[in-house]
């Protein structure tokens, strides 16, 4: 299984909601494909323990202290 984790910050921008919406509304069938998504609105102590970070806010790029 694939873990992915999404910050997505608080969801006021119109641009952040359709772009999660699908995700949210299909994420039994993603999961079927082997694909884990954890949403979070914000940094929290686990968020790097992934596969793929998903960064949807810009915000947070530049808060963020990640190793690649």
């Amino acid at each position: 299984m694939i873990t992915v984790n999404i910050l997505s910050g608080d969801l006021e921008s119109a641009n952040s909601q359709s772009l999660l919406f699908p995700l949210i509304q299909n994420e039994n069938l993603i999961a079927e494909h082997g694909i884990r998504m954890k949403f979070y609105n914000s940094e929290g102590s686990d968020l790097a323990d992934c596969d793929a970070l998903f960064i949807v806010s810009s915000k947070f790029i530049w808060s963020l202290n990640l190793q690649v």
